[in-house]
């Protein structure tokens, strides 16, 4: 799974693509109201998630556009504020239905496919 968000003035818009190497791939997006980028990016790896979740996805492997929201994710690095600590407890809950879950940054992504596309 993809995930990708895009801030522009006072919306948001949280982009997923789920790819499968037996399936069609999936695209999903949402506006959502966030007034800050990095809030978008959480949002849209929520929405990536709850989706997986929906779908019967089992095993994942998490490829993000945002290498500080990845970084937060998987504890290489502090979250600050807290409601950017809310976020990350969010991603936790979702993620516990997971047997496989693993992440990468948009480096990974080059040998993937293209970035999501909002």
């Amino acid at each position: 799974m993809k995930f990708d968000g895009a801030k522009c003035k006072n919306r948001s818009r949280a982009g997923i693509i789920f790819q499968s190497l037996s399936k069609p791939s999936k695209r999903f997006s949402r506006i959502t109201w966030s007034y800050m980028n990095n809030a978008t990016e959480y949002e849209s790896l929520c929405l990536g998630l709850s989706k997986s979740i929906i779908l019967g996805i089992k095993c994942l492997l998490i490829i993000g556009y945002s290498k500080l929201i990845i970084n937060q994710v998987t504890y290489k690095c502090f979250i600050k504020h807290h409601y950017m600590k809310a976020y990350k407890n969010r991603v936790k809950n979702l993620s516990k239905d997971f047997l496989a879950l693993n992440h990468s940054s948009k480096i990974m992504s080059q040998y993937l496919g293209r970035p999501v596309g909002i």
